[in-house]
């Protein structure tokens, strides 16, 4: 065997030196196809990209995709810029990215577009708007202290309503500190002892990029559901940031939110003389209308000839009342009249019928009565014919009439045992007819006769 060989160790150490040292492969640009991409949270992202007809291995190192903006998706045509090389573990090359975008579209939009989806899903975009308040007393401006957008609001609304007091809250309003700064003056201004009715926050026109900090998530948020209502003048007329899509109104220039935010104070002064002058000119009509009406009133019988008035109408009360005498008079005697004639026919029709219902009432008693007597007499009798039985039943004589007699001594007590009685004792036999008396010769017992007997 050839001892002129390589291990795969020390080829795949060679191949990754030579494409280390390659300067054409340092840094390249590759466009291609996110594939087999499933994001990792907090981590490293690995995936593919590929074309028609090839693909390769990529790899983006936390810090750098923290930075890109927008969110990589399956199936997104990106440019990729980054170094080729080797990976030993697998002997497979990759490309290990530092900066990506999206083809045909820049980063920044892709960006704006998906986080302007994700806020608007969520309802951040459709909460109701609150009205700008028509007097305004003290105005919130955050914005950059040293550009025209302060300026310009300060000289408006000192034109327009001097009355309304500004008060600057200076924020950075470009680049990496700007978001972190302009949430703080939000902050500022919610916890102020200074009661503001309205805020101003904007910037002057420049790039997407210079705009950028007005879509940062965190300074769109800080101002949902704000507790003054907000007015945005970011950029020109045709720059579009997030912070528009929650402010209560979307001002083109920083000269337009001044307006929107304050009156004009001569408008106002014209109004008020208006006002003034159809107040006067109301107050005139009613005065007028009230005068023609108290003349009016003043020259009615009732104020110019008031006894004239009263004669006529103590004279109807009069006849009123005399009509009323005769009526009650009239009325009285026929119900006098009346009243008579039934109580008299009442008493004698009472009297009569209550004599008649006296009397049906005494021969149904009587009726009644009869048949309760004769049925009480039955019942009793029923009653005494069966204690009369009984008692047959019990009397000693209707017993001796059936052929028993009564052995009574000489003294008359019954006598019911042989022990009762002595040899040669007088003894009296009552019968149903009569009685005989009788000597005792012999006493045998009842044990002693059925002895005989067996």
């Amino acid at each position: 065997m050839s001892q002129n060989f390589l291990t795969v160790t020390a080829i795949t150490k060679y191949l990754k030196y030579k494409l280390d040292q390659d300067p054409y492969l340092r840094t390249v640009t590759i466009k291609g196809e996110v594939s087999n991409f499933r994001l990792r949270k907090n981590s490293h992202q690995y995936f593919n990209l590929k074309d028609d007809h090839a693909k390769i291995n990529a790899v983006i190192y936390r810090r750098d995709f923290d930075r890109i903006g927008f969110s990589l998706e399956e199936g997104m045509s990106v440019f990729a810029t980054g170094q080729i090389s080797l990976y030993p573990p697998s002997g497979s090359y990759q490309i290990t990215i530092t900066h990506i975008e999206p083809d045909g579209t820049g980063a920044l939009y892709l960006a704006f577009e998906q986080l302007k989806k994700k806020l608007d899903k969520e309802g951040l975009f459709s909460r109701k708007r609150k009205e700008i308040p028509a007097f305004p007393k003290k105005i919130a401006v955050v914005t950059s202290p040293s550009g025209a957008v302060i300026h310009d609001i300060m000289t408006t609304v000192s034109r327009r309503f001097p009355i309304c007091e500004i008060t600057l809250y200076p924020a950075v309003v470009q680049g990496t500190e700007a978001a972190l700064s302009i949430i703080s003056q939000l902050e500022r201004i919610k916890n102020s002892s200074d009661h503001y009715d309205t805020l101003i926050i904007g910037r002057g026109g420049g790039s997407i990029e210079d705009l950028w900090p007005f879509n940062e998530e965190a300074v769109v948020r800080a101002l949902v559901d704000y507790p003054i209502p907000v007015i945005s003048c970011v950029g020109h007329e045709t720059d579009t940031t997030l912070v528009d899509f929650v402010s209560d109104v979307r001002a083109a220039t920083p000269t337009a939110a001044a307006e929107v935010a304050t009156p004009r104070l001569s408008d106002i002064l014209l109004t008020i003389k208006d006002y003034e002058q159809r107040t006067i000119t109301a107050i005139d009509r009613q005065l007028t209308n009230k005068a023609e009406k108290l003349d009016s009133l003043l020259n009615r019988p009732v104020l110019t000839r008031p006894m004239q008035i009263i004669d006529v109408k103590s004279q109807f009360f009069d006849a009123i009342a005399d009509k009323l005498a005769h009526y009650f008079d009239k009325v009285m005697k026929e119900k006098i009249t009346n009243y008579r004639l039934i109580h008299n026919k009442i008493r004698v029709d009472y009297v009569t019928q209550q004599i008649r219902l006296g009397r049906q009432e005494l021969k149904y008693l009587e009726n009644n009565l009869s048949r309760e007597v004769i049925s009480l007499n039955d019942k009793k009798s029923e009653s005494i014919n069966r204690i009369i039985d009984q008692l047959m039943l019990l009397n000693p004589l209707s017993i001796l009439k059936k052929g028993y007699s009564v052995v009574e001594n000489q003294q008359g007590d019954v006598v019911r045992s042989i022990n009762d009685i002595r040899k040669d004792d007088i003894m009296r036999i009552r019968m149903t007819d009569g009685i005989v008396k009788t000597q005792v010769l012999q006493m045998n017992k009842m044990e002693d006769i059925d002895n005989d007997r067996n």
